[in-house]
């Protein structure tokens, strides 16, 4: 492989890594969970990245571009899971809103104004609390579940297969040997995991900073929506 066919390969590696997308969104969200989620999270979508350039580069990614039906499934699983995750995000919200509706009507039933006063406390202690424990049980996902769920999506992402199929035969060579193809693999995940592994550290930096529960809810909205629209996304095109 000449410099200037590598020159070429890193610039469209680090595109493909700064590009967003489903694996971005995750390991965003988990980085700013706990970074150690983050980087295991990383791992499982640069495992996943490696898989898809391993099958474009022996030709079964050109096989699911021929069959619409494959396509079609891997595009449903992976629409799916993304709206599974949404929906995941979108739990400690909504437990967070039921024990707030809990705690108005325990509030409105004591029915007077100084009762009113002392409920009003209750609501925000118990709040808190609750909000406390869905972030102590439910927001801190596991090693393993965080590698899990970054392979899995890096796998049910069709456009990933897609892309590596239509970008690969560019950058090997006509005769390629064992060199060649270590290269172009070791390029392309290299950057895309030392982008996300950066991305994990800047915002576990800037979740630590902002820790509070609010910032927490905002991230939780943010993540489920647009976990939701890349999942719809997926689905319809």
């Amino acid at each position: 492989m000449t410099p200037t066919v590598f020159g070429a390969l890193f610039a469209a590696s680090v595109g493909i890594s700064v590009t967003p997308g489903p694996e971005t969104m995750l390991v965003l969200r988990y980085g700013a969970l706990r970074r150690r989620a983050g980087l295991f999270c990383t791992t499982g979508t640069a495992l996943g990245a490696l898989v898809w350039v391993a099958l474009s580069i022996t030709g079964v990614a050109a096989i699911m571009q021929r069959e619409p039906a494959l396509l079609a499934a891997v595009k449903v699983v992976g629409g799916t899971y993304l709206l599974f995750l949404a929906a995941k995000a979108a739990y400690p919200l909504i437990r967070t809103w039921w024990a707030t509706r809990r705690s108005l009507a325990t509030a409105s039933a004591f029915g007077s104004a100084s009762a009113t006063g002392a409920s009003g406390a209750l609501e925000a202690s118990t709040g808190s609390l609750e909000l406390a424990a869905v972030n102590a049980s439910l927001r801190t996902p596991t090693a393993l579940a965080s590698f899990a769920t970054g392979l899995l999506t890096a796998l049910t992402n069709p456009k990933s297969g897609l892309f590596f199929l239509a970008v690969l035969p560019t950058f090997i060579p006509a005769d390629p040997t064992l060199v060649d193809y270590a290269i172009v693999v070791g390029t392309i995940v290299g950057c895309l995991g030392l982008y996300a592994a950066g991305l994990v550290l800047v915002a576990n930096r800037v979740s630590s900073l902002l820790r509070t529960p609010r910032a927490d809810m905002v991230l939780d909205i943010v993540s489920a929506s647009v976990l939701s629209i890349l999942g719809v996304l997926i689905l319809t095109l």
